[in-house]
């Protein structure tokens, strides 16, 4: 088995290293930042570190740029892919869109949407690097990650049950506004990330079925409609690619159409909307065009189109950043790429996340080499590509996981490497 990174005579343990460094940053982003945030929601521990991703991103960033001159054998068969020059090509165009704009365009509104642009790119950088480097032969992650996932369900389904309640929010449950503590989004965020990570490495039938369901009421319970929605509809292509060779895979789509119908049911004969919302924020999905969440990403999303017609070519940078200085105040969607980084920016930003999903669709899907890097490379980059469409900002940093885990693919399909566990 090949090492990979390739190994050097003076390269190999920074290598290794590489590798490892991976791993960790991978933990930490997801499931160590469910569980960080759950302790400090539960006063257990006191903030240390901020919101963790940031620091943790920052930090891994650094270490990779370290050690990845050491080497230079595997860099060079890096840069023989195209794909990552164009990854390259948009860290870059978004590096010198940004300072550009801080310096030429005085306000506090640029100063603001600098900060969130080049906290975003820190993440893009952090995540495909992570993603490029993954081990995902490693059981020490494998078993970790499920370990995590396993206490995550847990803890939901005693919470459900103690409480009759069908929505969890660390924020709201243990510190009432609690600034410190994550969003459901955050929380959503990482499981997501745990579930496809475990679709991926663990093959047998029963094991992936039980990841499914299990997976649905954890998202359920943290109450992101669009990652809740969006991760059904992952998995239900993921049960028709692999129910054409295993067809106990297709028993998958006929529950949740049976399970959706009986939350349908329920929704449309719920007449008092704050009942609907105490029961579950996830009903309300049968009935959108009343809930005050989609009311406000309508009239965002109408926001970002003026500006993209007033300015075509460059967007507006910074004009989703309000007078207040609220940096929340973006499209919830594609649209704000456009907006903060250009048509260019914007045509970067898409065709890279399609081509990744294209990329891992041919050897997952046509080719049906069910590696896990390609089966994961595949269920992140639907999702991502799903969500950027209709949920998420480019603000969000979850598609450069995908980016980088396509690029490992090809690398590993090209030279034979293949992940070593650390």
């Amino acid at each position: 088995m090949i090492d990979y990174p390739p190994n050097s005579d003076s390269g190999s343990a920074s290598a290794n290293l590489l590798s490892k460094i991976a791993a960790i940053s991978f933990f930490l982003l997801f499931p160590g930042f469910l569980i960080y945030h759950q302790l400090l929601a539960m006063e257990l521990l006191q903030p240390f570190i901020r919101g963790l991703f940031g620091p943790v991103s920052l930090a891994s960033l650094l270490a990779f740029l370290v050690l990845l001159p050491w080497n230079r054998a595997w860099l060079g068969s890096c840069v023989k892919e195209r794909y990552v020059l164009y990854v390259l090509v948009f860290l870059l165009y978004t590096l010198v869109w940004t300072v550009a704009h801080y310096l030429l365009q005085a306000g506090e509104n640029t100063q603001l949407a600098t900060l969130q642009s080049l906290q975003t790119i820190i993440f893009w950088a952090c995540l495909f690097l992570t993603g490029l480097l993954l081990p995902l032969e490693s059981k020490a992650l494998k078993w970790m990650f499920f370990l995590s996932f396993l206490l995550a369900f847990l803890f939901l389904l005693h919470f459900s049950i103690s409480t009759e309640q069908l929505t969890f929010r660390a924020n709201w449950f243990y510190v009432q506004w609690g600034g410190d503590v994550a969003t459901h989004q955050g929380y959503s965020r990482s499981a997501l990330v745990i579930l496809l990570f475990l679709l991926a490495v663990f093959t047998g039938i029963k094991a992936r079925i039980a990841l499914i369901f299990s997976g649905a009421f954890v998202l359920f319970m943290l109450a992101s409609r669009a990652d809740f929605s969006m991760f059904l509809v992952v998995c239900l292509a993921l049960s028709v690619i692999l129910g054409i060779k295993k067809p106990l895979y297709l028993l998958v789509a006929p529950i949740f159409f049976l399970v959706l119908a009986g939350m349908f049911l329920v929704a449309t004969n719920i007449e008092d909307r704050m009942t609907m919302i105490r029961l579950t924020r996830q009903l309300e999905i049968f009935n959108l065009f009343e809930a005050t969440s989609w009311t406000n990403r309508m009239e965002l999303q109408k926001n970002a189109l003026e500006q993209i017609a007033a300015h075509p070519l460059t967007g507006q940078f910074g004009g989703h950043v309000t007078a207040a200085g609220h940096v929340g105040k973006y499209a919830h969607n594609a649209l704000s790429a456009w907006v903060s980084y250009g048509f260019f920016g914007f045509f970067i930003y898409l065709g890279l996340s399609v081509v990744a999903l294209w990329v891992s669709a041919r050897h997952f899907v046509l080719k049906q080499q069910e590696a896990p890097v390609w089966i994961f490379a595949f269920l992140i980059n639907l999702l991502c590509l799903l969500l950027v469409l209709a949920a998420r900002s480019v603000y969000w940093p979850l598609p450069a996981l995908g980016w980088g885990l396509a690029t490992q693919g090809l690398i590993n399909s090209r030279s034979g490497a293949r992940a070593r566990p650390p």
